[in-house]
């Protein structure tokens, strides 16, 4: 009776693992969302007014690419939309910060790059399924991932506040540049406390 039950376990153990594996292949389509680089002749705003029609364009364009989500991914992207927000304001801002508008683009777009990365990982830790966890626990290697990007990233929200202070551009501006940079390390504090929680998740065998 207990080599029939161990081997039960064993058996549903298997087909989760496999099945979890199975469903990393197509992680970026499955998310109804496919990326795609940011053009250099990125819409730039000449004036106050349209940059904050634009970013409210933009939000409003991203809140409606979730709702056709299930549960977990609405979660992710949730999160990571204000994130592709802000990224998107720095871009559009560029003409309105001088001297430094395209150092602050260039950052913005190692930002997206590493926004793709970051998705593409937590969607790996939310489909992981309760059997896998159970045996396994967390998925410490998305975990990684994520944990290398934030690295990465704290070097980038460095240098765009080292950029700020040397913005010549008027106090709403400058209030919309600080509000970006805030939002991105919001979200980098969540990211971590989902590797720490990821990280700490032990299995049976682990």
């Amino acid at each position: 009776m207990i080599k029939k039950f161990l081997f039960s376990i064993f058996f549903i153990f298997l087909i989760s693992f496999v099945y979890a594996d199975s469903t990393e292949f197509n992680i970026v389509t499955s998310s109804g969302f496919q990326f795609s680089e940011i053009s250099s002749t990125h819409q730039k705003a000449q004036s106050l007014d349209e940059l904050n029609q634009m970013i409210q364009n933009n939000e409003d364009k991203l809140n409606e690419e979730i709702n056709s989500m299930n549960k977990n991914q609405k979660i992710i992207y949730e999160n990571q939309n204000k994130v592709r927000n802000s990224i998107y304001s720095l871009l559009s801002m560029e003409n309105l910060i001088p001297n430094i508008g395209i150092l602050v683009s260039d950052i913005a777009r190692q930002l997206n790059g590493s926004v793709q990365k970051i998705i593409i990982a937590e969607e790996k830790i939310q489909k992981r399924n309760f059997f896998v966890r159970f045996f396994l626990g967390g998925d410490k290697k998305s975990a990684d991932e994520i944990e290398t990007e934030l690295k990465l990233n704290e070097k980038r929200i460095s240098d765009l506040e080292t950029l700020k202070l040397r913005c010549e551009c008027s106090g709403e501006i400058k209030n919309i540049f600080e509000q970006q940079i805030q939002i991105i390390k919001e979200e980098q504090n969540r990211l971590q406390r989902l590797i720490d929680s990821e990280k700490s998740s032990n299995g049976l065998f682990s």
